[in-house]
């Protein structure tokens, strides 16, 4: 009879290691401002923090779990969310909030077959005969949100 012995587990990966001095990053500030942008100045030796320079010019040191990923500018403002290079809350809403700010038609953006819309409180000439005619009938993703 053979007994199945369970292998030791690797040594678990260091949670900073995928991280280096000068990423680009989004940190958790609080309820009411949410996530604000910043670059990694530098990674706590615990693993556990990181000192990020905000764009607001702070410097904060936060626990690893209030740090996401960031997008390079040249993503800002896609379409689809799905072409986002990191999909997280913080870039998801930076995302959205880049296209609210374009002139018209930015109060709509997608992830997938999802459509995201933001109530621009003013009227849009998006909502004219010959743009609603454009998307009559026509499946999800055939033409731009």
């Amino acid at each position: 009879r053979r007994c199945l012995h369970a292998r030791k587990k690797p040594a678990p990966k260091r949670l900073m290691a995928e991280w280096q001095k000068g990423d680009a990053a989004w940190c958790y500030i609080n309820d009411d401002v949410t996530y604000e942008a910043g670059k990694i100045v530098e990674l706590g030796e615990d693993d556990r923090s990181v000192t990020l320079k905000l764009a607001s010019g702070k410097t904060l040191t936060t626990e690893r779990a209030n740090v996401l990923r960031a997008n390079k500018d040249k993503q800002d403002g896609v379409e689809d969310n799905t072409f986002l290079r990191e999909l997280n809350e913080a870039t998801i809403l930076h995302n959205v909030g880049v296209r609210y700010a374009k002139s018209e038609g930015g109060i709509y953006s997608t992830t997938g077959h999802i459509l995201i819309a933001v109530n621009p409180f003013r009227q849009l000439k998006i909502y004219e005969e010959a743009q609603i005619k454009r998307y009559l009938g026509k499946p999800i993703g055939s033409e731009p949100p």
